[in-house]
């Protein structure tokens, strides 16, 4: 299956900063989830949470068919239990990748399609971002199925 993006960056949109800093305020959705997932797949912990809000939510998926990602994450609460999951996941030697099969935006919300390169195998995601002055102030884990 051939990977189609739907993302549009805007060449006026601020630059992204390298390894360990944070993006600009002003730099476009789509970067600032591409940069997350950048952090996330080089395993650095550093890059990755200076990425969230300070008042960043994490939403898993519904039980519930007609309800999408409406309860609260179990495990990443805060900042501190964000820092302690992910730590605890980059620190494993079994490391998944994150593939953006197409991204679209609109204002603040990102719509990213993926795949995680698990070693269980591929998971096929589908996850909304809403990022606020260059970080991520939301996220909905809508579905998840592997192949």
């Amino acid at each position: 299956m051939a990977a189609v993006s739907l993302a549009t960056v805007s060449s006026a949109a601020a630059p992204l900063q390298g390894p360990g800093e944070c993006t600009h305020p002003e730099a476009a959705p789509e970067q600032v989830v591409r940069k997350l997932l950048d952090a996330g797949n080089r395993s650095d912990l550093e890059t990755w949470l200076c990425l969230f809000h300070p008042d960043a939510r994490q939403f898993r998926r519904s039980e519930d068919p007609h309800r999408l990602a409406d309860r609260p994450s179990a495990t990443v609460t805060d900042a501190a239990s964000r820092r302690r999951v992910y730590e605890e996941i980059f620190s494993r030697p079994d490391k998944t990748r994150a593939e953006i099969l197409g991204m679209l935006s609109l204002g603040e919300l990102v719509v990213s399609r993926g795949v995680f390169h698990a070693p269980t195998g591929p998971i096929q995601t589908l996850t909304i971002y809403r990022v606020h002055d260059g970080r991520i102030l939301d996220i909905w884990d809508v579905e998840q199925q592997r192949d």
